[in-house]
């Protein structure tokens, strides 16, 4: 990349990047589902999914051909991961005409990013870290949620009322200042068809 600067003083500069990025997943999931002799439209399911991702990113600057410009080489590297667990349980029960239906579900994620930028410096030739321009931050979110219907069914029309309760907490924070993120969400949902 070349640029050219105009102004009230001309800045010209190259910049040459070598860049390598990786990247991994996993996603996994497992669901048991038990059936009832007595009555088989009353059922019970568990479920479970994993799921990780990891990346990590490298970038290397060389700035050359400099003319009024004097910021040096740096490089630049970030790590992140994120895991998530999900568990659920549903549950269907007949009642006479009526069919009954609740469950519980809870989600757990975990995000992390360590971004280091790193200068070069002019005697050593190493490249230090900068300390205002890299961070760590840590990120999770719960999220937690229960629900109960009940349907009833007729020749030609069908009732279905419930409620459906949900939680999410949402807690971060990072290395650099004081910068903390907590947050609570709470809805309650009722719902008729």
């Amino acid at each position: 990349q070349t640029s050219i600067i105009t102004g009230s003083e001309l800045k010209q500069y190259n910049l040459a990047n070598d860049n390598n990025s990786e990247g991994r997943g996993l996603d996994a999931a497992i669901n048991y589902q038990l059936g009832f002799k007595a009555n088989k439209d009353q059922l019970l399911t568990i479920s479970y999914r994993y799921l990780k991702n990891s990346n990590s990113l490298f970038n290397n600057i060389d700035v050359s051909n400099e003319i009024n410009y004097n910021d040096p080489d740096y490089h630049q590297t970030n790590a992140e991961s994120l895991t998530e667990h999900t568990v659920q349980a549903d549950y269907v029960q007949p009642i006479g005409k009526i069919i009954m239906e609740a469950g519980l579900k809870g989600i757990f994620r975990k995000n992390k990013s360590d971004f280091q930028y790193l200068t070069k410096n002019p005697l050593t030739g190493n490249y230090d870290l900068d300390q205002t321009g890299s961070n760590i931050f840590n990120n999770s979110q719960d999220v937690l949620a229960a629900y109960n219907s009940y349907s009833y069914q007729a020749a030609n029309w069908q009732l279905k009322a419930g409620i459906r309760e949900e939680e999410t907490i949402i807690n971060g924070d990072y290395r650099q200042g004081s910068d903390q993120i907590q947050q609570r969400y709470l809805n309650v949902l009722p719902a008729i068809v």
